[in-house]
């Protein structure tokens, strides 16, 4: 794990450079909004083989079906001039 300043090294710095750190509400919220979803994950698979022996030898295939489902849900955000969040709809 890398190396993690100290919470009050952190709050030190904001402190000390507040100009560093601009809070913007829409982008804010915009990312916040974009970031959250729900994923729902279905997968279905199956696996048949095949065995067969000659003598001493003995030969083996098989075959895998994989099937997988994603649904995913997120936010429909609606933002007019890049200045306020008119809507965010789940």
């Amino acid at each position: 794990m890398e190396y993690m300043p100290s919470p009050a090294l952190l709050r030190e710095f904001h402190e000390t450079y507040p100009q560093l750190f601009v809070f913007d509400r829409v982008a804010t919220r915009t990312q916040s909004f974009g970031e959250d979803y729900k994923a729902k994950e279905k997968i279905f698979a199956a696996y048949s083989m095949v065995r067969h022996d000659f003598g001493r030898h003995m030969l083996i295939g098989g075959l895998r079906y994989e099937k997988t489902g994603i649904d995913y849900q997120g936010a429909l955000m609606i933002v007019l001039d890049g200045k306020r969040l008119v809507a965010s709809i789940p």
